[in-house]
């Protein structure tokens, strides 16, 4: 596979913890292979966040934001990669339904998927780059084992189908 990849494992929060007893998905503040930070020195969202979480709903899973609406700051990088925001899921769901999910909905975000709108219309296509095989991708998904109070991280960059087969390979840890 053509991809650069990380694990490593770290503690849990405890809010972290909470916050998962009330969501299945749950995205962090920041991106994978980079440290950006707002024009207030603040941590920030991918662009195209609100998207795909939008996607993820329309599946019927739930997914839920780790900062209030009016914490968060949403930044562009402008370049041939996509950024997935940073996702915790419960392990035990990971190699479930959500697990799946979550790549086939990563596949229709980088493929240009626009997400229904409370009207019943596609929303505007978020700003991501055409479809090109040699786009990079970067993600970083953490599979909490509540019972543990561990994060087992997998974070990977490279082409979109190759770090797609290595997040599959991850969920059957």
């Amino acid at each position: 596979m053509k991809y650069r990849a990380r694990r490593a494992e770290e503690p849990a929060t405890s809010e972290l913890r909470e916050r998962l007893d009330a969501t299945a998905l749950l995205v962090l503040p920041g991106f994978a292979d980079r440290t950006v930070k707002g024009p207030a020195g603040e941590v920030v969202y991918p662009m195209g966040t609100g998207d795909l979480m939008k996607l993820v709903r329309e599946r019927g899973a739930s997914i839920d934001y780790a900062d209030p609406e009016e914490q968060r700051v949403t930044v562009a990088l402008y370049a041939a990669e996509y950024w997935v925001p940073i996702i915790v899921i419960v392990k035990d769901l990971l190699i479930g339904v959500e697990g799946a999910l979550l790549a086939d909905v990563i596949r229709e975000w980088t493929l240009g998927g626009r997400p229904v709108d409370e009207s019943g219309e596609h929303g505007e296509a978020p700003e991501l780059p055409a479809e090109s095989s040699d786009a990079l991708l970067h993600v970083k998904i953490g599979a909490v084992d509540l019972s543990a109070g561990t994060i087992d991280w997998f974070e990977a960059s490279g082409s979109r189908d190759d770090v797609l087969e290595g997040y599959r390979e991850f969920r059957k840890r």
